[in-house]
């Protein structure tokens, strides 16, 4: 077991409970092995598996299907690389993809439609939970980003002029 799975475990994901006919642990498996097969900035995987966590808690909150909140998570930027070029085409493609592995229509649903880009709209729960969710995560990254930059100005010296 990775580092990272045993942390996910720690973290109750083997808890999620059956959907799709798989258990839990194997559906997420599943999900891991098609991401890991398709994605591999580690950067990206960060994201992937932090949304992951925040669709979690998100789902504990208001009562959705934590381990397809979960998998929305994990799995919504599976279609990255190949849509760089055409950026109108994310989470479409990711949504097509994981429909044909047979993942539920809400995880579809959710990745296909958490990208504005793509202009589509967010018609349910966990669609909008991800959409909030991936935006989150950056907003946080991007501050923590900022007040590392700001402590380091603050902490420098200041610019010839203001001597």
């Amino acid at each position: 077991m990775t580092m990272i799975e045993m942390t996910l475990a720690a973290l109750g994901f083997a808890l999620l409970g059956p959907a799709q006919g798989l258990p839990a642990e194997a559906a997420r498996v599943r999900a891991l092995n098609e991401l890991e097969a398709r994605v591999s900035e580690p950067e990206r995987l960060e994201h992937a598996f932090a949304v992951e966590a925040i669709m979690v808690a998100l789902a504990r909150r208001s009562g959705g299907d934590r381990q397809e909140w979960a998998l929305a998570g994990l799995l919504h930027d599976i279609d990255l690389a190949k849509t760089r070029a055409n950026p109108s085409q994310h989470g479409v493609a990711g949504a097509r993809l994981i429909a044909g592995l047979g993942f539920s229509d809400a995880v579809v649903h959710a990745v296909r439609t958490h990208d504005d880009v793509a202009g589509l709209p967010r018609t349910s729960p966990i669609a909008r939970a991800l959409y909030c969710a991936d935006r989150g995560y950056w907003a946080v990254r991007a501050s923590a980003s900022d007040t590392g930059t700001s402590r380091q100005r603050s902490t420098a010296e200041p610019p010839q002029a203001a001597r």
